[in-house]
């Protein structure tokens, strides 16, 4: 949000300051809720709800947020000049938070990555600890295959007693 607020405050020329306190003045006001707006395009990149924006601005509750993002709507559908500065915060917002997003993408990869590594030793270490089970498995199986033949020519032996 902070970046947000001083990128539009950088381009209005307005002190990030004034935006916190509660004039109501219509170039503060505006300004307040085009930083709301264009917060709002870009909370699930942040992870905000209207509740974290709204305290942020010390709004009693979300539906103000709400109110915020409703009145840029319309200011943009009716006055070109408005829609041309929000546009203009978007194109210096976006590729920072999209570089941003980048960089967690890769954070992201290489953590997965080391995972799998892990897993992959993990498989190793129990494929290495299963080898000789199965060996003795196997030399088992083929004792009591032997034990097995054994029986059958005992019984034949008996049976033919």
């Amino acid at each position: 949000m902070k970046f947000i607020e001083s990128v539009y405050c950088s381009l209005q020329n307005i002190n990030p300051d004034i935006l916190h306190t509660k004039t109501r003045k219509r170039e503060i006001v505006e300004a307040r809720h085009s930083i709301i707006a264009l917060t709002i395009c870009y909370r699930g990149k942040k992870g905000l709800s209207y509740d974290n924006i709204a305290d942020y601005y010390n709004y009693k509750e979300h539906s103000s947020v709400n109110y915020a993002r409703k009145t840029v709507d319309i200011l943009s559908d009716v006055q070109p000049s408005f829609k041309n500065r929000i546009e203009e915060c978007k194109k210096e917002i976006e590729p920072v938070l999209l570089s941003e997003d980048r960089n967690q993408q890769i954070e992201k990869y290489f953590e997965a990555l080391e995972l799998f590594k892990k897993a992959s030793d993990k498989k190793r270490v129990l494929i290495g600890m299963l080898r000789p089970l199965k060996q003795d498995f196997n030399a088992l199986y083929f004792m009591a295959s032997e034990l097995g033949e054994k029986i059958t020519l005992i019984e034949n032996q008996i049976n033919a007693i």
